[in-house]
């Protein structure tokens, strides 16, 4: 196999282990290489090593090193092949445990796949009598709070720096608004038609106590959401109880009494500590939110809107999802951010907030899901 550098590495050459014979050549060889493999009906490659003179290569094992964390990619891009390489490289110290962090797939969980393919290859011909533990990343962060120790399926990953990459930019669509312009011009501007009708917009957030924020909220936004969704729990994602602030204060909601959908989660209390890993309680009320959003009534095509209480879009923005078709079936918002208050704006690095157009596999979640901003 050979690897071809693109413009963003040039020249420079990188070390990794592959399990092919394989070699690296800078952007200029791999552009000569392109260009013989477009010239020739059958183009052949042969990989020579000539080795370094003076220089003799041995495996050494200066220490043990009891557990190794791996990180290998998810999300979208499953890739078990980069799992069985750095087990390879966990052979050397001669680990005795091995733990693999991933990111989740939508549903907070492992891929079933990926799980399948390390645990029956990698365990197998590699790791056989080793312990294997498997995390999400969310458990690998909590490790970083709580201990490893104390989280024995966590893994702390300060290294994330050496080896993470930023997300792809945001494809941004301008966004278009003048009060003396009438709602066909607005789409028709955006790329969109006019609804004969408007759509029913499904506003759901997870609730804590920002009672101030909700409802200025829900003030701005009532003539465009049909159904305010609310879910609030009984404790916090730390098991640490907490009152119901929502239920207490329902009465200074009346004004919205009639499009509210409130829901509670029970919680759970954690025992003192006991340290347990609060994205597990978040994922927990993320599959409530999902169950709850349906019994609010929400049908295939209709719009659901995710954010949280301090994210509150425009009422222009939500005039043209309001009345605007053929609009794309998931993106995010693009916020303003501020610090402390209304009053120190910051810039507009809030984009978490997410429009879908709703179908049985919609998910609540607070994560990047689009690269539509």
């Amino acid at each position: 196999m050979i690897l071809a550098n693109t413009a963003t590495d040039r020249e420079e050459l990188i070390a990794d282990a592959h399990l092919l014979p394989t070699t690296t050549v800078g952007e200029k060889t791999g552009d000569m290489i392109k260009a013989y493999l477009s010239s020739e009906a059958n183009p052949t490659a042969t990989i020579i090593s000539g080795g370094t003179k003076g220089v003799r290569c041995k495996r050494v094992s200066r220490c043990n090193i009891a557990s190794v964390g791996l990180y290998v990619l998810g999300g979208t891009a499953v890739l078990p092949s980069i799992a069985l390489m750095l087990s390879v490289l966990a052979q050397i110290p001669g680990c005795k445990i091995v733990v693999l962090a991933t990111p989740p797939d939508q549903n907070g969980t492992i891929y079933k796949v990926f799980v399948y393919q390390f645990r029956s290859f990698v365990m197998s011909f590699f790791i056989v009598r080793r312990k294997l533990i498997i995390v999400t990343l969310q458990e690998a962060i909590s490790a970083m709070a709580w201990g490893t120790a104390s989280c024995p399926k966590t893994i702390g990953y300060l290294t994330r720096p050496l080896w993470d990459k930023p997300p792809p930019p945001f494809t941004c669509l301008p966004h278009y608004y003048a009060e003396n312009f009438s709602m066909h011009q607005l789409c028709n501007l955006h790329g969109w038609s006019l609804r004969s009708q408007p759509c029913h917009i499904f506003y759901a957030i997870i609730f804590s106590n920002e009672l101030d924020l909700l409802e200025i909220r829900w003030h701005d936004l009532m003539p465009y959401v049909s159904k305010f969704v609310i879910l609030e729990s009984k404790s916090t994602f730390t098991g640490i109880s907490k009152p119901l602030f929502f239920t207490e204060n329902r009465s200074h909601f009346g004004f919205a009494e009639g499009k509210i959908a409130h829901g509670v989660f029970p919680g759970r209390i954690a025992k003192p500590g006991s340290h347990e890993n609060p994205f597990n309680l978040e994922s927990q009320q993320h599959g409530s939110m999902n169950a709850f959003i349906r019994q609010a009534g929400i049908s295939n095509g209709d719009l659901l809107i995710m954010l949280d209480t301090d994210e509150i879009p425009s009422m222009n923005t939500m005039k043209l999802l309001q009345w605007c078709e053929w609009i794309p079936s998931k993106m995010h918002l693009e916020l303003k951010h501020n610090v402390y208050s209304f009053k120190f704006p910051v810039d507009f690095s809030s984009w978490r907030a997410t429009v879908n157009i709703y179908n049985p596999w919609t998910k609540y979640d607070h994560y990047r899901q689009s690269n539509l901003l």
